[in-house]
């Protein structure tokens, strides 16, 4: 099945370019035509005509470590629920549900016809007990287990249970992952670049490897080895094309760019900048992602498509 993908273009100075032309070996192939897109077709011409130079990207995310905060409207309903429960349901015992047994068997064998009554007999109850209180719960508890389980509520009611919010939040620190626990995280990267220096993992597509090849060595040559990743899939969430006007395709050789965004999920490990391309680096929740990427005409636009689930 394909992926989904976004696709929205933009017109962007030379000076933001991902990378320098005279350092990146040139590559050139035919984009392929993806029909699951938010284009018209007079945009699908217009992406799908010229010469690009092609760049895949990595969206590194840690994912929630702990469920979201209950919406106020579930809240309500759950609080009405435990009263209807407390209003309304009656706890069984084990002679109330042993009767009701008996008295369905009993009227079960009022339907049966006379001439199959006789030929089968008198039909005879009986209860396995033992099995019976252990399908509804009412087992005795072994003297030992029942202490153990007695100790362990009473802990419980003592019990310090950490906050939503760490002490992290509270000083916004982006430099670790022990924040927003319940939103996801995507690792964000500076480099030294006068204008738009933020970025994803990202590298320049060489004509011999696949997109996600290239995505792949874009973290390791930004983020190190030892970082530990898994890619979701082959094909890209999405992808940014940018258009050069006249001066900048004399200047380049090419009629713009196009950069391919793959979702990445984050395994584990220890990052290792790369110091010579990378000045620092954050991790950043969806909505903070506007802090970095702030030209409203730019792909946080994109972004916010992509990491909308």
């Amino acid at each position: 099945a394909r992926s989904k993908m976004f696709v929205l273009r933009s017109s962007l100075p030379l000076s933001r370019f991902p990378a320098t032309f005279a350092s990146i070996p040139i590559a050139q192939s035919k984009r392929t035509i993806y029909r699951y897109t938010r284009q018209t077709e007079q945009e699908k011409e217009i992406a799908d005509s010229g010469k690009f130079k092609f760049f895949a990207a990595s969206c590194i995310e840690r994912i929630p470590t702990l469920g979201p905060t209950a919406p106020k409207w579930y809240s309500d309903w759950f609080l009405n629920y435990l009263d209807y429960q407390d209003k309304y349901s009656r706890d069984y015992s084990y002679e109330d549900i042993v009767n009701k047994i008996k008295a369905e068997q009993a009227e079960a064998a009022k339907k049966q016809t006379k001439k199959k009554a006789k030929k089968e007999g008198a039909v005879s109850l009986t209860i396995n007990e033992s099995k019976l209180r252990k399908q509804i719960g009412q087992t005795p508890v072994d003297p030992g287990k029942q202490r153990q389980i007695d100790a362990m509520m009473e802990s419980r009611k003592v019990m310090p249970y950490n906050p939503r919010r760490t002490a992290i939040d509270a000083i916004d620190d982006r430099h670790h992952l022990y924040r927003c626990l319940d939103k996801s995280l995507y690792l964000v990267i500076r480099k030294f670049y006068e204008e738009d220096p933020w970025q994803f993992p990202i590298a320049a597509w060489d004509g011999q490897e696949t997109m996600r090849q290239t995505a792949e060595r874009a973290v390791v040559e930004d983020i190190g080895s030892g970082f530990k990743t898994y890619f979701w899939g082959n094909a890209p969430e999405g992808h940014w094309v940018v258009h050069f006007n006249e001066e900048q395709k004399l200047e380049s050789g090419f009629d713009g760019y196009k950069i391919f965004y793959y979702r990445v999920l984050l395994m584990g490990g220890e990052m290792t900048l790369n110091s010579e391309d990378i000045e620092d680096y954050a991790w950043s929740s969806k909505q903070q992602l506007g802090e970095y990427f702030t030209n409203p005409e730019g792909p946080n636009r994109l972004f916010q498509h992509m990491f909308k689930y």
